[in-house]
């Protein structure tokens, strides 16, 4: 059975409403001629599920869905609505990968789908294609397989190393800033490679580090850890620190959606980046429509490191400067250099946002991470090559 965070409960009551939404959900997809099979996942399919559980669903699609299914929505109640549609030769491809560990990790790796699964229950699949519940069945049981999980621990690694990679180039061209975002999203690697290897399936991106922190006795976990709070900058963080850093997330969505308008009316003349522009103006408008604090929940139940974790490693936030950089058709080597350098944004915008990522400017403190995540990187892919 998975380990769960120190003081993680399950509310049973919550579980049956959002997996009622979740049925709901489901046979509103099924309608939809093009979707194959739906899978209820996530916490609500196999707990522990709290306040600030999302509602996770897969669709198996034959292609893509109709726009009115978008893959992240606030939906009633502030509920989370996450639709994750596979594409069906995608599964096939995973399926005939099942003889050969080190392929089937890589596609594992690449859709996620084998740890995504895991303990969850099938809701909806068409007659017609009922070999697509066994196949996910295959699919979970292989990804247990002691030569899988070491081949996806490799994987993870070499993520992490890669990463790493691009940090060190970020800082030869001296962009700390860059370099530092990249070895946070080095260490979230770094980290997932090791609880692999611990039996752990992905689960939990919003308490990742206390949830690690029940693996801890693993001296590889336990060293990734504490690098985890050091890049990240978690390591002391107290309840009233963490408020402060959701709260302000929260007021830079509306700070964000001014800034893009403002470039929209700025390059009129300019109707790609106009497009582009137009476009991102739209997804922030739908995702700020019924924003609730959905870190509140944690923060209430004690759990202050996951939450700021996820802000600054795996949320969105962390790649608002990538985003405007594309619309305006930026090189996106370094973009938050780029973004801070050029964009000529107000002030109030980019310290709202740095106040949060909370970024070192330093090119030394960045350098010493870098070698020392990408040192660690190596170590465990040679250990899981030893493997």
């Amino acid at each position: 059975m998975a380990k769960v965070a120190e003081g993680e409960v399950n509310d049973p009551e919550r579980q049956r409403r959002l997996r009622m939404h979740a049925e709901t959900l489901a046979a509103r997809l099924s309608e939809q001629e093009a979707v194959l099979a739906v899978w209820l996942s996530g916490s609500v399919a196999r707990g522990p599920v709290g306040p600030a559980s999302d509602l996770d669903l897969h669709v198996v699609a034959l292609g893509k869905l109709d726009n009115e299914v978008p893959p992240w929505r606030f939906g009633p109640e502030g509920v989370i609505e996450n639709v994750h549609v596979v594409l069906r030769e995608d599964l096939e491809e995973g399926l005939h990968r099942l003889a050969d560990p080190t392929a089937l990790a890589e596609w594992l790796h690449r859709t996620a789908l084998g740890d995504e699964l895991q303990g969850s229950e099938c809701l909806f699949n068409r007659k017609d294609w009922s070999w697509i519940e066994d196949g996910v069945g295959d699919l979970l049981t292989r990804r247990l397989h002691a030569e899988v999980v070491a081949a996806l621990a490799a994987q993870h690694a070499a993520t992490a190393e890669q990463w790493a990679i691009r940090a060190e180039q970020d800082l030869s061209a001296g962009s700390a800033y860059d370099g530092h975002q990249k070895l946070r999203y080095a260490t979230q690697s770094l980290l997932v490679a090791a609880l692999i290897r611990c039996d752990w399936t992905i689960r939990g991106s919003k308490k990742r580090p206390e949830i690690a922190r029940a693996y801890a006795d693993d001296p590889t976990v336990g060293r990734t850890l504490a690098l985890l709070d050091d890049v990240v900058g978690i390591a002391e963080i107290t309840g009233s620190h963490a408020r402060r850093i959701c709260a302000a997330r929260l007021e830079l969505r509306n700070l964000l959606l001014e800034e893009l308008r403002r470039l929209c009316a700025a390059n009129t003349d300019q109707e790609r980046i106009r497009l582009r522009l137009g476009k991102e103006i739209e997804f922030q408008k739908r995702h700020n429509a019924f924003a609730v604090d959905y870190y509140a929940p944690l923060l209430d139940g004690g759990f202050f490191k996951g939450p700021v974790n996820h802000i600054r490693a795996l949320s969105g936030f962390a790649r608002v400067p990538e985003r405007l950089c594309h619309c305006l058709d930026w090189d996106l080597v370094a973009p938050i250099g780029q973004w801070f350098r050029q964009v000529g944004s107000p002030r109030q915008l980019l310290d709202a946002w740095l106040k949060i990522a909370e970024l070192s400017p330093t090119l030394a403190t960045v350098g010493g991470w870098a070698k020392v995540v990408r040192a660690e990187a190596q170590r465990a892919a040679h250990d899981q090559s030893e493997a």
